[in-house]
């Protein structure tokens, strides 16, 4: 075969790559997008207790809860106080938390002679007087705005052999009330949960 006629078949050749080249397609595929969102939980307590009237001798109604106001009670030596009734509220749909209430008692309380016992749905932190918690650990599960009352039947023990001097005292007694709450995940027990809340 002659030069000529090799030539004639290369550029033949080539001429078919070129026009093979043009038409070759890819194989491909492509997908929807998809979008990470995330969401950050949420808790939500509150503190309440029934309002009383202004004689400090009976509730105004069960349902009037306050937030603010500094209730005043009628003390009577041996009738005890059965309508004194602080509550911690779980707001619904809240995360899984460690729920604690702190009793402080200032002086004169502890020189008036009344008394009270916890509700029995709270325990005491051993580290900790006056510091009692619950443990909600599947609280994500509640349905509803549950309350949970801090005085076992909401109730102020008053003896009757109370003296002059501790009637006296009683009319400066007080006792406060604080809630708060933590989140149950990564925090082991209620003394870690009380540590990480800074207290």
């Amino acid at each position: 075969m002659n030069k000529k006629i090799i030539a004639v078949i290369m550029a033949a050749v080539l001429v078919f790559g070129v026009a093979v080249g043009a038409t070759i397609a890819y194989l491909t595929s492509s997908t929807a997008t998809v979008t990470n969102t995330f969401t950050v939980g949420d808790i939500a307590i509150t503190l309440t207790e029934s309002e009383i009237n202004t004689e400090g001798t009976g509730l105004v109604t069960p349902d009037n809860q306050v937030t603010t106001q500094n209730n005043k009670y009628k003390v009577v030596p041996g009738s005890n106080i059965t309508f004194k009734n602080p509550r911690v509220t779980f707001t619904k749909d809240s995360e899984p938390c460690w729920l604690f209430v702190k009793i402080e008692e200032n002086a004169d309380w502890a020189s008036a002679g009344m008394s009270y016992e916890i509700a029995d749905v709270w325990t005491e932190l051993e580290a900790n007087s006056g510091i009692y918690y619950i443990e909600l650990a599947n609280a994500t599960e509640t349905t509803e705005d549950t309350a949970y009352f801090i005085l076992k039947d909401n109730t102020i023990i008053v003896p009757a052999t109370l003296t002059n001097t501790q009637l006296e005292k009683a009319k400066t007694a007080n006792l406060t009330f604080t809630a708060y709450a933590i989140q149950h995940e990564n925090l082991e027990d209620a003394d870690a949960a009380w540590t990480a809340l800074g207290n």
